[in-house]
C-alpha cells in the first residue's frame, strides 16, 4: 500500500510538472482576448482562432459533450482570476477576496477557481472559488482556515468549510454537489435543496473533504446515465450508508461497487456489496438484500440494465462462482480477484482467473479460451481493464502486455500490439502496432498505414468510417517545447500540427466532435490561440 502511495504521489508530481511546463510554454505565446458569441445556439459556438489570455497562467481547459463550448480560468498579473466562455469573460474574482488552493483535477495548475465543468450542450457552468477570508470567522474550519464557495451559472450557491466540484445530469437540467456546513455536518445540494446530513460523504470516488477514501471503496456516485437518479455513500457513526434517490441503505460496515444498472431505466436500478461487523458480506440489489457470502467482486450489469452478474464465494463453499449467467452458477477453478466483464446484451462473460501457483487465465462463459505461453509472467489483475467484447458480441479482446488478442467466436493474435484499439464502424479491429524500430502505425484488418512519430492516440471513427487519430511527440514529464508536437490525421494523410490538442492535462485522448456524417471538428493550440480546425470527411 505505501508504494502504491509513492507511486501516485511520483505520478501526480510528474503531471503537475507538466502542467506547469505546458502552461508557461504557452502562455509566452498568448494574446489578448476578443472573442463574440454567435446569435444563435445553432451555429458554431466558437470562432477558428481565440488568442490565449494576457496573464500569468491558465489552466483546465474544458469542452462541452457536443464540443461547442469552450471555458478555462486564467490569472492576471495582478492575481485576479478571470472565467472565460467561448471567449467572454464569464466571471472575475480579484486577487483581494481569493487565495490558492490545489485543484481536484491532478496536472491543473493551483487557483483560486477549479474544477470548471459544463453541462453536456455547454448552456451551464459551475466551478468551486477558494475565498481568503471567511465571512464570519468563527464559522472557519481551523484545521484549514479558508471557505469554498459553490459558483452556478455566475451566482454564489453557497459558501461552505468546504465542498465537492458541481456536476451536471445529462441534460443539464439538474445539479448537486457535496458541502461541508458548520454544525450541519456533509450534506449533498441538488437543485438548491439539501439532503441528510453526514460526518462524511463520498462523492465521485472520493470522500468529500478532498481526502480519498479508503482502498475498498469502489463506488460510483453522481447522477445515472439518464439523468433521473442519484446516488452517492455518506457516513454516520452507526456507520456507511449507500443513498438513492434520498432512500438511504444501511448501515454497514462498508459499501463498494455502488453503482447503477445500464442507464438507469432498465429492470434494474443499482446494485452494490456490504460488509457486515462480523466479516460477512451481502449483495444489494434494488434494494433487496441477499446474505451470506464470504466475498463478492461486482455487481456488474448489462448496458441496458437487465442482466446482472458477479463473482462471488459463499461462506460455506471453497470455490468462487460467477453468477447470473444462464440458468446456472460457473465454477471457477481458482481465484476471481476483478470484476467479471458483460457483453451488451448480458449474454456472455468474460473474467480473469488466478491459480493457487498465481498463474492467470481468460475464461469465457465458463471455458477458458486463454493462458499466457510458457515462461510468461502471470497476467496482471489491470488486464481486466482492458477486456472489450467486440461489436457483435460474441468475442472478447484483451492484451496480455505483448499483443493483442481475440478469443471466443473469433480467435486470432496481433503481435506487437499497443493497448490503444477500436472498431471500425462495420466491426473491424482497429489497433496501433510497433514496426521493428519502434515507431507506432494504425493497422486495420489487412491495411497498414504509414508509420508516424510519436504516440497514436484517439483512434476515432466517422460514422461513414474515416479514421481520425493524433500523434504526440512529447514524452510525459519532459518539458513541451517547439520540438514536441501532435500532429492529427485524417485517414492516412497529415491534417495538421500544433503545439497540443485539446482537452487538457487531464484528458490525453484527443477529442473530436462530429457535426454531420461528413464533417468534424477538433481543438488544438498552436502560437499561442485556440483553434477550432474543421475536417471535411
Amino acid at each position: 500500500m505505501r508504494r502504491r502511495r509513492i507511486l501516485l504521489i511520483f505520478i501526480a508530481v510528474i503531471l503537475l510538472g507538466g502542467a506547469l511546463a505546458m502552461a508557461h510554454f504557452l502562455h509566452a505565446r498568448g494574446g489578448a482576448v476578443s472573442l463574440a458569441r454567435p446569435a444563435r445556439a445553432s451555429t458554431p459556438a466558437l470562432p477558428a482562432a481565440m488568442p490565449l489570455p494576457d496573464g500569468v497562467a491558465w489552466a483546465e481547459i474544458v469542452i462541452s459533450a457536443d464540443g461547442r463550448h469552450l471555458a478555462f480560468a486564467a490569472r492576471d498579473a495582478d492575481g485576479a482570476t478571470r472565467v472565460l466562455r467561448d471567449g467572454e469573460i464569464f466571471a472575475a474574482h480579484p486577487a483581494t477576496e481569493t487565495i490558492y488552493r490545489p485543484s481536484f483535477v491532478i496536472g491543473c495548475m493551483a487557483m483560486p477557481v477549479n474544477s470548471l465543468t459544463l453541462s453536456a450542450d455547454g448552456s451551464r457552468i459551475g466551478y468551486l472559488l477558494e475565498i481568503k477570508e471567511p465571512a464570519d470567522p468563527a464559522t472557519a474550519d481551523r484545521t484549514f482556515p479558508l471557505r469554498r464557495a459553490v459558483v452556478i451559472d455566475g451566482k454564489r450557491s453557497g459558501e461552505y468549510l468546504d465542498a465537492t466540484p458541481p456536476i451536471f445530469n445529462a441534460d443539464g437540467t439538474q445539479v448537486a454537489y457535496a458541502a461541508h456546513e458548520q454544525g450541519i455536518g456533509w450534506r449533498i445540494w441538488r437543485n438548491g435543496t439539501p439532503g441528510r446530513s453526514f460526518e462524511q460523504i463520498a462523492l465521485g470516488g472520493r470522500q468529500a473533504a478532498a481526502k480519498f477514501a479508503p482502498d475498498w471503496m469502489q463506488n460510483d456516485s453522481g447522477f445515472s446515465a439518464d439523468g433521473r437518479h442519484f446516488c452517492y455513500t455518506g457516513y454516520r457513526k452507526d456507520g456507511w450508508y449507500a443513498v438513492v434517490d434520498d432512500a438511504e441503505y444501511g448501515p454497514y460496515a462498508r459499501i463498494q461497487g455502488l453503482t447503477f444498472a445500464g442507464d438507469g431505466g432498465g429492470t434494474h436500478l443499482f446494485g452494490f456489496v456490504a460488509a457486515h461487523p462480523d466479516g460477512t458480506m451481502a449483495l444489494v440489489v434494488d434494494g433487496t438484500v441477499e446474505r451470506g457470502y464470504a466475498r463478492i467482486i461486482g455487481p456488474v450489469f448489462s448496458a441496458d440494465g437487465e442482466r446482472m452478474t458477479f463473482a462471488a464465494r459463499r461462506a460455506t463453499e471453497r470455490a468462487d462462482v460467477i453468477a447470473g449467467i444462464g440458468e446456472r452458477d460457473l465454477i471457477v477453478d481458482g481465484t476471481v480477484r476483478t470484476p467479471p466483464v458483460l457483453n451488451a446484451d448480458g449474454t456472455h462473460v468474460a473474467y480473469l482467473v488466478y491459480g493457487a501457483k498465481g498463474e492467470s487465465a481468460v475464461w469465457l462463459d465458463g471455458a477458458r479460451v486463454y493462458s499466457p505461453p510458457a515462461g510468461a509472467p502471470a497476467l496482471g489483475t489491470n488486464l481486466i481493464t482492458s477486456f472489450t467484447f467486440t461489436p457483435d458480441g460474441e468475442s472478447v479482446v484483451f492484451s496480455d502486455g505483448h499483443a493483442l488478442v481475440v478469443r471466443g467466436k473469433v480467435t486470432a493474435a496481433y503481435p506487437r500490439a499497443s493497448w490503444r484499439y477500436a472498431f471500425t464502424p462495420d466491426g473491424k479491429l482497429a489497433y496501433v502496432r510497433y514496426t521493428d524500430d519502434g515507431k507506432q502505425r494504425v493497422v486495420i484488418g489487412d491495411r497498414a498505414y504509414p508509420p508516424v512519430e510519436g504516440t497514436v492516440m484517439g483512434l476515432t471513427f466517422s460514422p461513414d468510417g474515416d479514421l481520425l487519430y493524433a500523434a504526440d511527440s512529447w514524452t510525459p514529464g519532459s518539458t513541451r517545447g517547439d520540438t514536441s508536437r501532435v500532429n492529427i490525421y485524417v485517414n492516412d494523410a497529415l491534417h495538421g500540427s500544433y503545439d497540443l490538442m485539446l482537452p487538457f492535462p487531464y484528458d490525453i485522448q484527443p477529442r473530436f466532435f462530429f457535426d454531420a456524417p461528413d464533417r468534424a471538428h477538433y481543438f488544438a493550440v498552436r502560437d499561442g490561440q485556440i483553434h477550432r480546425v474543421a475536417v471535411a470527411l
